[in-house]
């Protein structure tokens, strides 16, 4: 609002004395409004973000160049790139976007001595060194700012998948009340709660070896394993009491691969 406002401010004595710079960033503005408004930036890539500020430098360069150059008051202007830049970028864009400030003020002492004296130099210096304090002061709290909410949105993805576990299980307990099949309804919960598309249970039967005594998503499998095996991964997993994880199952030895095959298995648990 206040870079829309800026021109308007022209008609405010004194008044410019080139009045074509001052449509020409007029116009400039509000094509960099426009261009904020409509492009879809979810769509552009990242670098783009930094172009609309640091194009209203050239606004403020325009005003400044219009209006009797050091004088002109247009000089504030240059923080508003910044502090945009700084609420929605990172810390390298922030730094462009104060060497284009400095620039604005230091190129036009070589370029025309007439409107803008020695002082300039002291301007550009404090400038800068505002520009440096706010733009990376606002940077560091946005950026804490966004750090937060990631790390809030991964909570609440936390808690949703707690109570949709918590969910499924009360649904198996309250199926373990009506049917006497309880180990099919622990492997179907299994199943829901991790997304797998196959679950088994297997028990040892005291003669050395582990049967399944029940499969949920696969028509067949082996039936029993040697417990005393380090081919069978349920048998690992077993005789170790932890979790064994198998993260390329085509090529593991601790899995029947006919059974990898016609599951489509990936990796197993």
């Amino acid at each position: 609002m206040v870079g829309l406002l800026a021109p308007l401010t022209a008609a405010l004595p004194p008044q410019p004395q080139d009045w074509s710079l001052v449509w020409i960033a007029t116009s400039l503005t509000l094509l960099i409004a426009a261009v904020a408004v409509l492009v879809p930036w979810s769509r552009v890539p990242r670098w783009t973000y930094i172009l609309p500020p640091l194009a209203y430098f050239i606004v403020v360069a325009l005003l400044r160049h219009s209006s009797e150059g050091s004088v002109s008051g247009y000089a504030p202007l240059a923080l508003l790139p910044v502090i945009w830049i700084a609420l929605n970028l990172g810390r390298l864009e922030v730094a462009i976007g104060i060497v284009a400030g400095v620039s604005v003020f230091v190129l036009p002492l070589f370029i025309d001595h007439g409107h803008y004296g020695a002082g300039e130099w002291r301007r550009a210096l404090l400038w800068a060194a505002v520009a440096l304090v706010v733009g990376f002061a606002v940077e560091s709290i946005m950026r804490s700012k966004r750090r937060q909410m990631r790390e809030a949105r991964e909570q609440a993805r936390a808690i949703a998948e707690h109570e949709q576990t918590m969910t499924t299980i009360a649904e198996a307990v309250r199926g373990l009340t009506a049917s006497g099949d309880t180990r099919s309804l622990i492997c179907q919960a299994t199943l829901e709660v991790s997304g797998a598309n196959r679950a088994a249970i297997v028990e040892p039967d005291g003669r050395g070896y582990l049967v399944v005594t029940a499969r949920v998503g696969a028509k067949s499998g082996h039936d029993r394993f040697r417990m005393d095996g380090v081919s069978s991964g349920s048998a690992v997993a077993f005789a170790s009491g932890q979790r064994f994880f198998v993260a390329d199952a085509n090529s593991s030895h601790t899995l029947p691969q006919e059974g990898v095959q016609e599951a489509g298995m990936v990796r197993a648990l």
